[in-house]
């Protein structure tokens, strides 16, 4: 959906996938920083642990030995202002 919409520059992985198939489509568009953001209400132990932490086995510590430049977000959707005005305005 975001390719037809013209978005060129956002990947979506998934935990269970891992980080490889997203590292293979950075490498093909030639990006080389990347910001992790959470497509998650909320942000918590697997954001933590699985993707933004620094041990080995991250998201990110795959992302920086495959070379790329890695910033983490750790909002969750909910914490983010026009968010929660869409879930607002469907609420009433």
């Amino acid at each position: 959906m975001l390719r037809k919409k013209g978005s060129r520059n956002v990947f979506i992985g998934d935990l269970r996938t891992g980080p490889e198939p997203v590292i293979k489509e950075l490498g093909a568009a030639s990006f080389r920083r990347i910001h992790l953001r959470p497509l998650m209400m909320v942000t918590g132990y697997h954001w933590n642990k699985d993707v933004a932490g620094e041990g080995s086995g991250t998201w990110k510590s795959t992302l920086r030995d495959a070379g790329f430049e890695v910033y983490c977000e750790k909002e969750g959707l909910l914490e983010k202002e026009a968010v929660l005005d869409i879930i607002c305005s469907h609420a009433g």
